[in-house]
């Protein structure tokens, strides 16, 4: 059973592909791998390597970015909180808890400063 990932790749590949006018053989030629593999990678059954997803995207003439739907095929996060936070997460990631209490600090001071004043 294939991944919702690499089902949309696939399904993408082949849509590109059909657009394109190209055969298999023709987009497999193009990017350097075998039409079995290409095939394989359309029905969802393999799952290329970066390097392949590449070598694909420039066979199709398009941007790897075109290879994927929007959000990768994946759930969506349902917290619109908790995609806002992961970034700051990832900054705060691997600094000592002196730093990160800096961070917190400059962000409540922000925080502070963009509240909305009454009356005004």
């Amino acid at each position: 059973m294939a991944s919702n990932l690499r089902a949309a790749l696939g399904a993408a590949v082949r849509r590109l592909r059909r657009k394109a006018g190209l055969t298999i053989e023709e987009l497999a030629f193009r990017c350097g791998v075998h039409p079995n593999y290409l095939g394989d990678i359309e029905r969802g059954q393999r799952n290329p390597s970066l390097d392949n997803v590449g070598k694909i995207a420039a066979g199709l003439k398009v941007q790897v970015r075109e290879l994927f739907p929007e959000g990768g095929g994946l759930p969506a996060c349902e917290d619109p909180l908790e995609e806002f936070l992961r970034p700051l997460a990832g900054l705060v990631r691997d600094r000592p808890t002196r730093d990160r209490d800096c961070i917190l600090d400059v962000a409540r001071a922000v925080a502070r400063r963009l509240k909305p004043q009454k009356g005004g």
